[in-house]
């Protein structure tokens, strides 16, 4: 059995909070209960956090920050989280504004309806 931290044990008592329980209900129905990773409906979901802020408590972000996922999805998303973190650690401070410059303009795409094709085309303009 994993032990858990006293930071997991507290995380995993807000997530009985009926405040929680409520937005995670919401992020379901709006979902239509199926994972938006793949789709399926005939397995655990769970409410994935795109990010978290300190200080926030779960119920506290904006649904856009919010992810119906299965929990092979969430495992995999929490993994390439893991992964983009890593790789922004290893890009030195005073480059993080035109990292985040670069996802802001993905996240854009994204919404716009950029297609897998137009995603696998992307790549960064070099210049001089």
């Amino acid at each position: 059995m994993t032990r858990r931290t006293k930071g997991q044990k507290d995380y995993m008592e807000r997530l009985r909070d009926p405040r929680w329980q409520r937005v995670r209900l919401r992020v379901l129905e709006r979902a239509e209960w199926k994972c938006e990773g793949c789709g399926t409906g005939e397995v655990n979901l769970q409410i994935h956090h795109g990010w978290y802020e300190r200080g926030l408590m779960p119920w506290e972000y904006p649904d856009e920050a919010l992810y119906c996922l299965c929990d092979d999805c969430h495992e995999r998303a929490e993994s390439l989280r893991a992964d983009a973190y890593k790789t922004l650690g290893r890009i030195p401070p005073w480059f993080h504004t035109h990292a985040t410059v670069l996802l802001h303009d993905l996240h854009l795409l994204l919404a716009a309806g950029a297609t897998q094709q137009d995603l696998d085309d992307l790549r960064v303009q070099r210049t001089g």
